[in-house]
């Protein structure tokens, strides 16, 4: 799996095109080999240039988890964790409506 994200996000990086990664289960979760979540955070460290959001679900919240680099221990991510139509574990259903800004170049001031 990991071969074709990272293919795909080199594909991206070369033409110049910006990505949203949107998966069920967010980075960090106790589902998740300690291989995988390393993995995962390389290739966000890598591509953090392109990569203009990370939405997750699973956790039926409505919340932000803020991601580390490897080896700095620095923030430099934050997963967007959005809640669900479920009721699960006494949360009320939800809907959310966003809408993302577009940028031209990953130097460019948000519109």
């Amino acid at each position: 799996m990991f071969d074709w994200l990272e293919n795909e996000l080199a594909t991206a990086e070369k033409k110049g095109e910006f990505v949203h990664l949107i998966d069920h289960i967010p980075i960090g979760n106790n589902h998740q080999s300690r291989q995988c979540v390393l993995r995962y955070k390389v290739l966000l460290e890598r591509y953090q240039n392109i990569i203009t959001a990370y939405i997750s679900g699973h956790s039926h919240s409505d919340e932000m988890r803020f991601i580390r680099e490897y080896y700095t221990n620095k923030y430099f991510f934050v997963n967007y964790c959005v809640s669900s139509l479920s009721a699960r574990s006494y949360n009320n259903p939800s809907i959310r409506k966003a809408r993302a800004a577009v940028r031209s170049a990953p130097d460019e001031q948000w519109k």
